[in-house]
């Protein structure tokens, strides 16, 4: 997910295009997601690619994965249960 959204390839829309290819992969793959979870927390959504995306040339990887992999696991685990 990180790796598609550094690349910026829309002007605008970028995070919500990368979780639409994202549940639509997951959809095509047979991991049900729940979508809404990531609509109604777009904010933290885009906070979760930031934090999981930090790496700086003159710091170092200072990335932090633990927000975006607890959307996608909620996501996930909400999506089995519907």
């Amino acid at each position: 997910m990180t790796d598609i959204w550094k690349v910026h390839p829309f002007r605008e829309g970028n995070t919500r295009t990368i979780v639409t290819f994202c549940c639509d992969f997951a959809d095509r793959h047979k991991f049900p997601l729940d979508r809404a979870l990531f609509k109604d927390n777009s904010v933290y959504v885009r906070t979760a690619l930031v934090a999981a995306s930090a790496v700086f040339h003159d710091l170092g990887d200072k990335s932090n994965l633990e927000f975006l992999i607890r959307i996608v696991r909620d996501a996930l685990e909400r999506g089995r249960s519907q």
